[in-house]
């Protein structure tokens, strides 16, 4: 969103700048009172990881820098009029932040596409070691299983052939 929110501070300052008309800074203020909102929630998601918040940091850098050449813009725009702004407009400043901004984006995109691949492989590999186990669990419960059923088949099978034995001694002894 912040970069969604730049853009918009771009939209209603060429938006003014051209037409000089005041109502196109609508977009432009809210966006700009949003950028704040939006690196302090970069901020918390990317609280435990260093590297991300060095680049969210660099990016906050930016964001304020852009903000600056677009308040310079609009100063210029209504103090001095609209050849004063189109010349810094055209010295491609504010466009050199945006590609920066991107940039910065584009690389704790990145990252965080990274990080969850990562965290993917782990959960993966969890759940294939879960797989193994259950199915290890399984078969020992089994193998226990025949075990006793073989034991009580023993045992049934001597428990006959003793009441046979019985049989055939109170056979004899009649």
């Amino acid at each position: 969103q912040t970069f969604s929110h730049q853009q918009d501070v771009e939209t209603g300052l060429r938006g003014y700048v051209i037409s000089g008309d005041a109502r196109h800074l609508a977009p432009y203020y809210t966006a700009r009172d949003n950028v704040g909102s939006d690196l302090e929630e970069l901020r918390r998601m990317t609280a435990n990881d260093p590297v991300q918040r060095a680049s969210v940091e660099e990016l906050a850098g930016l964001a304020t820098t852009r903000i600056e050449v677009a308040d310079e813009t609009l100063a210029l725009r209504r103090d001095e009029g609209f050849e004063a702004a189109q010349g810094l407009i055209l010295a491609d400043q504010g466009e050199q932040v945006i590609g920066q901004i991107r940039d910065v984006i584009v690389r704790i995109k990145n990252r965080e596409s990274a990080r969850r691949a990562e965290l993917s492989a782990g959960a993966n590999s969890v759940a294939q070691r879960t797989k193994y186990v259950i199915i290890g669990g399984a078969s020992l419960v089994l193998l226990v299983v025949l075990m006793a059923i073989v034991s009580i088949n023993q045992q049934l099978g001597a428990r006959q052939r003793a009441v046979k034995e019985l049989d055939g001694f109170f056979t004899l002894s009649l």
